[in-house]
């Protein structure tokens, strides 16, 4: 019974994110002879339309271009509602608009806080790689989860092993061809301390010295984390005695009982010169320092010696001991080397016999 309003109002209620929600009416501002204002509280936004020119053709174009839009990076997961209220200055009318704000999935995990170089202890104990990483999701953290995590050791070796402490929360890994999987899903928090309790061990007796490459990646389904980078250092122990072997390794024993001395004859080997090895079971650059030499029973004082007829570049240092039958040899060599090839060429002789 009457073709203009009074006025118009949308009120949005439900406002979490501050002022980052708006409604907005765009053909208001092209409208002649209307009016718009907008209230803003903590909660809610109110527009209110007044003027001649709310003919009912107009309010009617008016509503049809009202949007509401929020630009929070993260917005609030929730429902919003836009009361819409027309008035003629005798009856208003309300009806309402229910707005559901629902997440995307649209940030990575965001790794960080990594210390990027660890030592591992030959025969130690497992060592923590991540002790203190930290993993962020600008998503929302409790609908989209992690995943999984995957870290991943290059070139693994048969007795290298990824692991978590126990302690925490339980949850599944499982681990092969160097790679340990965690299996979510697990929120942001858990797979930050499931992380922060990963160990690694080489358990075998003697490991390589060579740097171990670690690498780790977080996946929340739809997008990975950066991958994090690791490398443990391997510090060896010298835990092996040296084993020489006089007649070598294809005959029985280690011992030399082929020397035979013929009185004010030639002298003569006092062990295998083809076959005698010097081994070192310890991996790494541990080098053999000396060695000696001794006549159990010598009887023939300085008529009777020990001596080498030649010997390594390495061996600096070559003496003999009439008094107690010694022969002493010093110097850095390797087992296989120097010391090998010095001893091959120990001889014996005994001038008065």
């Amino acid at each position: 019974d009457y073709t203009h309003l009074a006025s118009v109002k949308l009120f949005l209620t439900g406002v979490e994110d501050d002022v980052h929600e708006t409604i907005a009416v765009p053909f208001a501002a092209t409208a002649p002879n209307v009016t718009v204002v907008q209230q803003r509280s903590n909660s809610s936004l109110l527009l209110t339309l007044t003027g001649p020119g709310l003919s009912l053709p107009i309010v009617r174009d008016i509503l049809e271009t009202a949007t509401y839009t929020n630009a929070a990076p993260e917005p609030v997961v929730g429902q919003r509602v836009v009361t819409v209220t027309v008035n003629d200055g005798l009856n208003p009318v309300v009806a309402q608009s229910h707005i559901d704000v629902v997440p995307t999935n649209d940030n990575a995990p965001v790794l960080g806080n990594v210390d990027a170089t660890q030592t591992f202890v030959e025969n130690g104990p497992y060592i923590s790689l991540l002790p203190a990483v930290t993993l962020e999701d600008n998503d929302h953290h409790d609908i989209f989860l992690m995943q999984r995590a995957a870290v991943t050791i290059a070139q693994p070796r048969a007795q290298e092993v990824l692991r978590l402490s126990t302690g925490g929360p339980n949850v599944s890994t499982t681990f092969a061809n160097g790679t340990l999987t965690i299996d979510g899903p697990l929120s942001v928090s858990d797979m930050q301390a499931a992380l922060r309790r990963l160990q690694y061990a080489d358990e075998a007796e003697e490991p390589s010295p060579a740097s171990r490459a670690i690498s780790v990646v977080v996946s929340d389904d739809d997008h990975d984390s950066n991958t994090i980078d690791i490398t443990v250092e391997v510090s060896l122990i010298n835990d092996q005695a040296p084993v020489v072997d006089l007649n070598g390794e294809q005959a029985g024993g280690i011992g030399y009982d082929n020397a035979v001395f013929v009185e004010e004859g030639a002298d003569v080997a006092a062990v295998d010169a083809s076959a005698l090895s010097v081994s070192d079971a310890d991996s790494g650059a541990f080098l053999l320092q000396w060695a000696s030499a001794s006549i159990a029973n010598g009887a023939d004082g300085d008529s009777e010696v020990l001596y080498v007829t030649a010997s390594s570049p390495n061996i600096t240092s070559v003496r003999y001991w009439a008094s107690n039958y010694t022969l002493e040899l010093r110097g850095a060599a390797s087992a296989s080397g120097g010391w090998t090839s010095s001893w091959r060429r120990c001889a014996a002789s005994a001038a008065t016999w």
